[in-house]
């Protein structure tokens, strides 16, 4: 809340703000509803809007509260939800009071994915942030659309809504708001160099303004969600007296520079310019180009539960149960001991009281030293025990801070209770069956092809031009009694169209299906007439967006890698729609558009946890592939059915044996 009045006064024309699950921010302190209802009401009086966040990937068992969430941004008078997921774009309809809009993390990177924003019903899309002036100017030429450009804030290493190295190394998906930002480590290279090669500068467009607005775009963004009120109006009130013209020349960029200074990070705008060399630094200290005042630290946000036991007046004890802007007191009074022999040390009670927290809200136990070797009869300790029974009961009702009594449309109600009809019947393998598919580079698919004669292909290509077009189709064209579809690239850019488009052509042509896996891509199949099945850049947690994107075309959606077991077994007991299963692979964790040093590519670059990555290019990108894959070849679950089971070979000439202990990636943890 103070950061959104420091946003209002400062001239802020939206506010966009996330509720307490569901949006890529997870860290943030957030907004309950009663929060969200004021900040409308604040917002629409200074003539401003709001955009509600619910830009993450929704598992199965959260369809139900993210339809709620778009619910109460209705009855709150929300302007526009920000959204990612595609089962959200099945319930847009129900909602015609809501505008919606594509999040970054949609991955929206040419004028193609623009033309499908419009297509699917969202008035705005906010673009990549690898954008060259001229592709943004490409993109915002879409007629009848609205575009959305990042101006000021952190950037990614990895193309927006294509990471899932945080999630591979300890389960927090940065596609679900979870990042813990292992990009910003430092790094050993193959020479033994050790260096911070993944970690970005941050953006600053502000010299830059008035060429955006030549382009077309329509809205400029500043990253505030994890700042403190303070930058909020620093950087506000900048772009708001550049826009206004009081702010321009040396003026202009010294106040701008001055932004880095709450990070220490240098500031870069490379990506506007085409400019994709130097953008990731091994120094992290303030730069010396950066002046003025230094901002307040942050408060931590308190995400876990903090019991506290401390003295209180007249020789009671004080328990202090606190998660967030939540607390509970339960005051123990002066106690007589009439058996020391049954009685319990405070310690001894804090401890177990700790023990019965949820791992996922456990966090400090703290005890003031004079009450260290206090006793207290069992009762006592009894009810203050209780006292925390209650607390954690009242914390797992209301902490996705929505009341469960929100009334939603009844085609919305249908559309969460059976999420979309009857089970499909061709998911009809089970998990430990012999996988019928495999996914290769183009180049690959012959040797690949030999090697494996008892699996399909699909094979990826990914040209830069029409030469590579034809030669990269060709080789697809000569294994098309073999192809079950031919893979786009998850990212393309305006360069790439027409290339994208002759592929198409001669596929079609062919008779062959086409993989997307973008909303760029099944632009491009769709306007060529291809039948279609969505791929890893599409893939899905929730059997409604499974649905949705098969009433758009595809025939067979993949299941997101990055699933863990529970919500595997849980989107297939619901799914209606065939769905891929990816077995093998090494996925790519990172793809970036930085051009990272040639003596970096190709080789090993490795962190602290022993992760250990392989940077190639493919593509209008730079992927980062793991050295050691995910494989579930040797797992066997008869309740996770599904239509193919595939070995993704990418990055792969030939297909390993098992390792004796394999990384089952999220299967046999929990994905956040």
């Amino acid at each position: 809340m103070p950061a959104l009045h420091a946003a209002l006064d400062a001239g802020a024309s939206a506010l966009y703000l996330g509720l307490k699950q569901l949006n890529a921010r997870y860290g943030a302190q957030n907004f309950t509803v009663d929060e969200l209802r004021r900040a409308v009401a604040l917002a629409h009086q200074a003539n401003a809007k709001v955009f509600l966040t619910l830009n993450t990937d929704l598992a199965q068992r959260e369809v139900a509260l993210a339809a709620r969430c778009l619910a109460v941004a209705a009855e709150c008078g929300v302007d526009a939800a920000l959204v990612r997921d595609p089962g959200l774009l099945a319930m847009r309809p129900h909602f015609p009071q809501l505008a919606f809009h594509f999040s970054t993390q949609a991955g929206v990177s040419s004028s193609a994915g623009v033309v499908a924003a419009r297509r699917l019903g969202i008035s705005r899309a906010v673009l990549a942030r690898e954008l060259s002036l001229a592709e943004i100017a490409a993109a915002s030429s879409v007629p009848d659309m609205e575009t959305e450009v990042f101006v000021q804030g952190a950037l990614c290493f990895s193309c927006s809504g294509r990471c899932l190295l945080s999630s591979w190394g300890g389960g927090r998906s940065g596609n679900r708001g979870q990042c813990a930002s292992p990009c910003r480590v430092g790094w050993t290279a193959s020479t033994g160099k050790e260096g911070r090669f993944l970690s970005m500068h941050d953006l600053c467009l502000a010299d830059w303004v008035s060429s955006l607005a030549k382009a077309g775009v329509k809205s400029l963004k500043i990253e505030g969600r994890l700042k403190s009120p303070a930058w909020v109006s620093r950087a506000v009130s900048l772009y708001r007296r550049i826009l206004d013209g009081e702010l321009r020349g040396d003026s202009l960029m010294a106040e701008a520079r001055a932004l880095g200074d709450y990070t220490g990070r240098a500031l870069t705008d490379g990506y506007l310019r085409g400019d994709r060399n130097q953008l990731t630094g091994e120094d992290l200290g303030r730069g010396a180009s950066c002046s003025g005042p230094a901002f307040p630290p942050e408060p931590k946000k308190q995400t876990v539960l903090d019991i506290q036991v401390v003295p209180g007046d007249n020789h009671s004890t004080l328990w202090r149960f606190l998660y967030g802007e939540k607390e509970l007191v339960h005051r123990t009074p002066p106690q007589k001991i009439a058996n020391p022999k049954r009685a319990v040390r405070v310690a001894e009670a804090l401890e177990r009281m700790a023990q019965s927290v949820p791992d996922s809200l456990r966090g400090a136990t703290l005890l003031d030293n004079a009450l260290d070797n206090l006793l207290l009869p069992r009762n006592a300790v009894n009810r203050a025990q209780d006292e925390l029974t209650g607390f954690l009961r009242n914390l797992s009702r209301t902490e996705d801070g929505l009341p469960h009594g929100v009334t939603l449309p009844p085609a919305v109600q249908r559309l969460v209770a059976r999420n979309g009809g009857a089970i499909s019947p061709e998911n009809a393998r089970r998990l430990g069956d012999k996988p019928d598919r495999c996914r290769v580079l183009w180049q690959d698919a012959a040797t690949v092809a030999a090697a494996l004669p008892n699996v399909r292909l699909v094979i990826q290509c990914a040209p830069l031009n029409e030469t590579e077009a034809v030669q990269q189709g060709e080789a697809a064209l000569a294994l098309r009694s073999r192809c079950d579809a031919v893979a786009l690239p998850q990212i393309c850019y305006e360069g790439q169209l027409d290339a994208l488009r002759a592929l198409l052509r001669a596929v079609v042509s062919a008779g062959l299906a086409v993989e997307v896996n973008s909303w760029d891509t099944w632009q491009l199949a769709t306007e060529a007439g291809a039948v279609m099945e969505a791929g890893p850049g599409l893939q899905v947690l929730n059997a409604l967006a499974a649905a949705k994107l098969q009433e758009l075309g595809c025939t067979c959606v993949s299941v997101a890698c990055e699933i863990d077991a529970e919500q595997l077994q849980d989107l297939c007991a619901a799914a209606t729609t065939p769905l891929s299963l990816t077995i093998f692979a090494r996925p790519p964790l990172m793809s970036t558009r930085v051009d990272l040093p040639t003596e970096l590519l190709d080789k090993p670059l490795e962190d602290s946890r022993r992760i250990v990555l392989i940077p190639s290019r493919e593509g209008a990108v730079t992927v980062l592939r793991p050295s050691r894959p995910m494989d579930w070849r040797g797992l066997s679950n008869p309740a996770v059915r599904v239509a193919h089971l595939v070995l993704d070979l990418c990055g792969l000439r030939a297909l390993p044996p098992r390792d004796p202990k394999p990384f089952l990636f999220n299967y046999d943890r929990r994905l956040r």
